[in-house]
């Protein structure tokens, strides 16, 4: 059970950079999570990895061992929202055709 701990102290401490550089000014930093890769950092993203942090203790909780077909929901359920996030980071990052770009996006 050590790498639910390690794995959301890695999360925290991801979250805290990306909060450090919103409050640097310099959100145009590609955080690497969508799959266009020019999304920029922004505070909804530190809102999700928040989230994230507190969706890491449920394998802490003492529940009961669950059934094999259980399993399969819960594998399809985690993928299916890993898509939606997916969807919904591409859509953020569409950009109107008035919009404007940072200046350091140009160079990607």
């Amino acid at each position: 059970m050590i790498a639910v701990p390690g794995a959301m102290a890695l999360l925290l401490i991801f979250t805290f950079a990306m909060r450090v550089n919103i409050a640097r000014k310099r959100d145009f930093i590609s955080c690497g999570c969508s799959l266009s890769g020019r999304r920029g950092i922004s505070n909804s993203m530190v809102l999700h990895n928040l989230i994230l942090c507190l969706l890491l203790m449920l394998p802490l909780l003492p529940l009961e061992p669950i059934t094999g077909f259980a399993f399969v929901n819960c594998a399809i359920a985690g993928l299916l929202l890993y898509l939606l996030l997916q969807l919904f980071g591409e859509i953020a990052a569409l950009r109107m055709p008035g919009d404007r770009k940072p200046a350091a996006w140009s160079q990607l």
